[in-house]
């Protein structure tokens, strides 16, 4: 995977057929990521298996800042993959592999409507890396291999310096787990999720 995809993958198995879900049944008020320590993702992406896990959370004026790690697939290791700003009012990336993101990237809104849409440019360590262009659509219910989830999608254009489309990518969050799909020319399904200490399993 390269670097570039990397940075935009980051703020398995052939899914089932979904049907959307009623917005106004969807509760609006969850957070969208964990933020206990120790909670854990497993994802499969094109034959490889990935795991990340909650190593750090900070709280400060009703906001958490939870950094996630990659676990390194010897199992004896971990490295920083990013830090996400999780409020009632979304997610912010603000760190992605030990590099600030400044502005951070506003990967996600709440509540959320369908057809919402934001710009934000996305820098890392003060060098620009692209423009992206985000747009809510709305709630779905998403079956992966960890289970079924009410996810809201929000599809995500980047735009390079040189004005050239980059990629488009379709993310899938849910409540108290954060990515549970990504389609990006390949696919990112979520084969677990462990919630970290204390906090209610997904059901």
């Amino acid at each position: 995977m390269s670097r570039l995809l990397a940075v935009l993958l980051t703020a398995c198995a052939t899914p089932l057929a979904a049907s959307p879900v009623p917005e106004h049944l969807f509760p609006k008020a969850h957070l969208y990521y964990p933020t206990q320590v120790g909670a854990e993702w497993v994802y499969r992406d094109g034959g490889t298996t990935y795991t990340y896990f909650v190593a750090k959370v900070e709280e400060k004026d009703g906001v958490s800042r939870v950094s996630v790690n990659l676990r390194h697939r010897d199992g004896k290791g971990s490295q920083h993959s990013h830090t996400m700003e999780v409020s009632k009012g979304g997610l912010r990336e603000v760190s992605n592999f030990n590099r600030k993101v400044e502005p951070p990237t506003p990967v996600l809104k709440v509540p959320g409507a369908k057809g919402d849409k934001w710009e934000c440019p996305m820098a890392l360590d003060g060098e620009k890396q692209c423009d992206y262009t985000l747009v809510a659509g709305g709630v779905e219910e998403v079956s992966v291999p960890a289970g079924k989830f009410n996810a809201l999608r929000i599809d995500q254009t980047s735009v390079g310096t040189d004005g050239k489309t980059i990629q488009t990518i379709a993310t899938w969050y849910a409540p108290g787990v954060g990515v549970v799909k990504m389609e990006y020319g390949g696919t990112r399904e979520l084969v677990s999720f462990t919630p970290g200490k204390g906090a209610p399993a997904h059901k």
